[in-house]
């Protein structure tokens, strides 16, 4: 193992990429779209198995970046009906001069309680934010957003759960919250709700603890970041427990000896009856029983896994965030600290990818690649999205962004391209700093983290991933946050027809109308990524 940080992290969550659900309708990924600009490096690198240095279909290879030299560039129309009959909004504050406006927000100090909120998820009824500290808050998307009674709120705490959570992630019924702690203190309970109770009631909610999951080297684990599911399993990202580390958790939320149902029971009802209490519910002390296939077995250690990828490669540490293809679960690289932070200032560019068929516990199901030899300013990431073929990054420094067609090998370095956001700014702009990206059906968006950086920016999965007139932004500081001044994000929630950006503090939840009628995007159906 490389020399590791010790100490306080700085930390900014990822949390997430699109939330998919099965009460929500499905959409056909977007058209197989251009390759981008690749690198001309021929060297394949990382750690990889036969079929990784082939395409998805176990053939070599193909050069990517020829067909892409020479199709010509492609720039959709914006105001063309997608096979859904939904059109999308520009990026801009208002539909046009004299329309009405695209963009509208929530207040949070409305609510009793504040916190801080590092990513969410959507369960196909409410929007969720997980807070960073014990609160937790979810938003009724039928009600009206600017209403405080359309809003729920939960504090883990009156139920034993230390809180400090950043992400979350949905599989089809539970709503899971991802343990990180805090700067100075990490922990590794995960607090997960059932969405067929209220929401303020603590027999709703059950927790596990990952410090009694002892992997080999008899580490504790805790400081995740970041979940993705695949349909059966909930997978949860590992960061830093004080230093940066690899161990995957992989829980199975459908075991076969319970009826091999996600959906099957229902939640243990409070004794107060199970009326959420709204924007005002202080949580209920009450035991966190559940009834249900999954939810008789959420403590029992069998249905837990790990991993360690330093097992593989020991600059694999330190992820933010996953996203799920329909074969593979990629793990985001943040910093891995490698040799002592000597190289690439500890930022990683170590991208990791589990084949999910395979045996999770195998190392032949694994693989990972060095991204900096695409392009070697390509390392530090937070969040990522997937459009039906495309995977993309966030870059949380260099502003470089990557797409990886899924298509083709993960260690193959044609099947990478990469865009440089910083020139869709003024040379003395700040260097693009994102935190989170998530997918409209069309578009990827890219969640400025704030502060000196505000420009959400977007790609138009339909247009030329290397052209200019494929990407728009929009400065963010045009909306209105009252005196709570400059607002930080870290990532979004898409709910099929707006897009809600996650405060990292006390600050308004603006709230984008990306696409009318609302649709979402299930790539692949039933499956998702969350920061």
């Amino acid at each position: 193992m490389s020399a590791r940080r010790r100490g306080a992290v700085v930390v900014t969550a990822l949390c997430v990429a699109a939330a998919a659900c099965s009460t929500v309708l499905g959409l056909q990924p977007p058209p197989a779209g251009d390759a981008g600009s690749t690198g001309t490096t021929t060297t394949d690198a990382g750690t990889v198995d036969a079929a990784d240095a082939a395409g998805s279909d176990g053939s070599a290879s193909k050069e990517a970046g020829s067909e892409a030299a020479t199709a010509p560039t492609m720039c959709a129309p914006l105001d063309r009906e997608d096979d859904a009959g939904s059109v999308y909004s520009p990026l801009a504050v208002n539909d046009d001069d004299a329309g009405p406006s695209l963009w509208d927000s929530f207040d949070m100090t409305l609510l009793p309680r504040r916190t801080a909120f590092s990513g969410g998820t959507f369960d196909g009824t409410y929007v969720y934010f997980a807070g960073r500290s014990t609160i937790v808050a979810r938003y009724d998307n039928g009600q009206p957003f600017g209403d405080a009674s359309s809003w729920s709120e939960f504090d883990v705490s009156t139920i034993g759960i230390p809180g400090g959570f950043e992400g979350a992630g949905f599989d089809g019924r539970y709503v899971y919250f991802v343990p990180y702690g805090s700067t100075i203190v990490r922990n590794g309970v995960i607090a997960r709700y059932d969405t067929t109770g209220a929401f303020g009631c603590g027999a709703s909610w059950a927790s596990f603890d990952l410090t009694t999951l002892m992997p080999e080297a008899g580490t504790p684990l805790s400081g995740y970041y970041g979940a993705g599911f695949d349909g059966r399993y909930v997978y949860f990202v590992p960061h830093n427990d004080g230093a940066p580390f690899g161990v995957v958790v992989r829980y199975d939320a459908m075991p076969q000896g319970a009826g091999g149902s996600l959906t099957s029971g229902v939640a243990r009802s409070c004794d107060a009856g199970a009326a959420d209490a709204g924007a005002a519910d202080a949580g209920d002390a009450g035991d966190a029983g559940d009834a249900g296939s999954s939810a008789a077995t959420f403590g029992v250690a069998a249905q837990w896994q790990t991993f360690d990828l330093a097992s593989l490669n020991p600059t694999a540490v330190g992820y933010l965030g996953a996203v799920f293809d329909g074969m593979g679960l990629y793990l985001v690289p943040n910093v891995n600290d490698a040799f002592g932070a000597e190289l690439h200032s500890g930022n990683s560019g170590i991208a990791a990818r589990l084949r999910t068929g395979g045996a999770f516990d195998a190392s032949a199901s694994w693989a990972t690649f060095d991204m900096t030899t695409v392009n070697g300013l390509l390392t530090d990431f937070l969040g990522g999205a997937f459009d039906g073929r495309y995977l993309y990054m966030a870059p949380h420094g260099s502003g470089i962004a990557p797409r990886y067609d899924t298509l083709l090998g993960f260690a193959s370095i044609p099947a990478w391209s990469t865009f440089d956001i910083n020139g869709l700014f003024a040379a003395d702009a700040a260097t693009p700093f994102f935190a989170g990206a998530a997918f409209d059906g069309r578009f990827v968006y890219y969640v400025p983290a704030g502060g000196s950086f505000l420009s959400l920016t977007r790609v138009d999965t339909r247009s030329t991933f290397g052209a200019a007139c494929a990407w728009s932004t929009l400065d963010l500081s045009q909306l209105e946050t009252g005196d709570a001044g400059a607002a930080t994000y870290v990532g979004a929630v898409f709910d099929g027809q707006y897009l809600y950006l996650v405060p990292d503090g006390e600050y308004p939840v603006p709230r984008f109308l990306a696409r009318t009628p609302p649709r979402q995007p299930m790539l692949p159906a039933f499956n998702g990524s969350f920061l």
